[in-house]
């Protein structure tokens, strides 16, 4: 991203493995619609299941989650 992100969304993911890519995708949906600038900022709250590997994943592929 060039410019900087007007909205921060910071989102904590504690054993959520099974549905953080759709809160993801339904947190982009929200903010493409608006037309506004964002970035997704994922906290793994110290999981146990295999969150960190989807969060991971997420971010590799898309630029506005961190």
């Amino acid at each position: 991203m060039a410019d900087a992100p007007t909205y921060s969304v910071i989102i904590p993911v504690y054993n959520s493995a099974k549905i953080v890519s759709l809160v993801i995708a339904r947190t982009m949906a929200f903010f493409e619609k608006q037309g506004w600038s964002y970035e997704i900022i994922l906290v793994n709250d110290g999981s146990r299941d295999n969150s960190w590997q989807v969060i991971a994943a997420q971010a590799a592929q898309l630029p506005h989650v961190i």
